[in-house]
């Protein structure tokens, strides 16, 4: 199943490692590349979710991993292949477009942005943030449309397993071999400190998915390497220095204390605090080394960046200053309320809600907080039918996102420049598959034992 995957990754990171070794130009091996791509797509014909998933496993690379100058094209190559196929499949198949309603409203959200272009002043900017809204939106359709059973679901969470084990060995390789010092903030090949922890948070859940559905004679192995890899991100987290990201982990660590399956986990988690706090605290050397210095984040908080985002929504409430440009004027506003922005030309609001407002207006925030709205709403609806009819695979699988979301929107409502990241759309997606499974389709779910 994962053939055609491992084949592309491998090619292109080793193709990537070639060129800077030999110092040969990407433009040399790109044809090459172009031969993989074409391989691997024939064989992707046969198997229409397999780009999809590619689509995810490029997405949640760690950003160094893949040269900038080669992941652009890669991947716009990928998502026209993933899309490409599945409607080869849908026409050959007769097989209606599934479009709920958080997706049509999201359809909304990118049309007004369309209609901001008419007052940016950076059309540069405006349609490289158009282009990446264009490209989630694409993503959440396909996972809507195409992650409809327990096998296919079941690839998506191996596939987001992966990238979390990817990122836990790229980030255990950076502590043991780059260098790095306690107390300062760890970088995983150029991935963003805060992001780091978001992306390990969302990647738990393919880890613990797993265990989930194993058959019993290899639960044993599964729940091990689930207890390392939470042992290990916590530790990364711990690292990277992000207040938020720690209080995402623990968030969610603490929901699991609700559901039968996850409470193994949130048990080990407890335990872990613990020992690290006792034997090990100097972990959290970067977290104390943030809060003791109050001009770490260059203002003091992200309340002068929130108070400068909603004082620009005040002066331009129809319309923002045009999709992608809000970073770029924002400066100003910070500047008025007696904060240096130093040499940096252009800051996020830290909030994706005000962020989409500073772009595209009040109008923009209400489509954008109603697609939200009605995938939490439909997940829950869901969730509560599943309980009732005594869907218990996928009952199982509502309680592990319902707390995966908990953490992750506890860092999301925070972050900067994550309002069109793909993090934000899988988090969608899961939403909103509960709504695309049968109860009634055979399942092998082993209950988790009582511990």
């Amino acid at each position: 199943m994962y053939v055609g995957l491992m084949l592309l990754a491998l090619t292109v990171i080793l193709l990537s490692t070639a060129s800077h070794t030999l110092d040969l130009p990407l433009t040399l091996l790109f044809p090459g590349v172009m031969v993989v791509v074409v391989a691997v797509g024939i064989f992707f014909l046969h198997h229409p979710v397999l780009p999809l998933y590619t689509v995810v496993f490029l997405s949640f690379l760690p950003r160094g991993l893949i040269p900038q100058t080669i992941l652009p094209p890669l991947y716009f190559m990928i998502i026209l292949w993933a899309l490409g196929s599945w409607l080869f499949t849908m026409v050959l198949k007769h097989r209606p477009f599934v479009w709920p309603h958080p997706l049509l409203l999201l359809v909304a959200s990118l049309i007004w942005s369309v209609v901001t272009l008419a007052w940016a002043s950076d059309l540069v900017v405006a349609r490289r943030e158009l282009v990446q809204y264009v490209y989630v939106i694409t993503m959440l359709f396909l996972l809507i449309n195409q992650i409809d059973s327990l096998r296919t679901l079941d690839g998506l969470m191996h596939t987001l397993a992966l990238n979390g084990w990817i990122f836990v060995l790229a980030g255990i390789g950076s502590v043991l071999f780059t260098g790095y010092e306690f107390g300062s903030r760890l970088k995983i090949f150029g991935t963003n400190e805060n992001g780091l922890g978001i992306i390990l948070i969302l990647t738990l859940s393919g880890v613990l998915w797993g265990v989930i559905r194993s058959p019993p004679q290899q639960r044993t192995m599964k729940v091990l390497l689930s207890l390392i890899f939470v042992s290990l991100s916590f530790f990364l987290i711990a690292l990277s220095g992000s207040r938020g990201s720690l209080g995402s982990l623990l968030i969610l660590m603490t929901m699991f204390w609700l559901w039968k399956p996850t409470r193994l986990w949130a048990k080990f988690s407890l335990f872990l605090v613990a020992l690290a706090l006792i034997a090990t605290p100097i972990v959290f050397l970067t977290l104390q080394n943030r809060l003791a210095d109050p001009d770490e984040d260059q203002f003091g908080s992200r309340l002068s960046l929130w108070h400068a985002g909603a004082l620009l929504i005040l002066e331009h409430p129809i319309g923002g200053v045009g999709i992608g440009n809000g970073p770029y004027i924002l400066p100003a506003y910070i500047n008025s309320l007696g904060r240096s922005t130093g040499m940096r030309q252009e800051f996020p609001a830290h909030n994706p809600i005000l962020e989409v407002g500073v772009d595209a207006g009040i109008p923009g925030i209400l489509l954008y907080l109603s697609a939200l709205g009605s995938s939490i709403w439909t997940f829950f609806r869901r969730f509560l039918y599943f309980n009732r009819v005594g869907a218990s695979t996928h009952s199982t699988y509502c309680a592990l996102v319902a707390s995966i979301s908990m953490g992750y929107f506890f860092s999301w409502i925070k972050s900067g420049g994550s309002e069109y990241n793909q993090s934000y759309f899988l988090m969608l997606a899961l939403l909103i598959i509960s709504a695309r499974l049968r109860p009634n389709e055979s399942d092998a779910l082993v209950e988790m034992p009582t511990t």
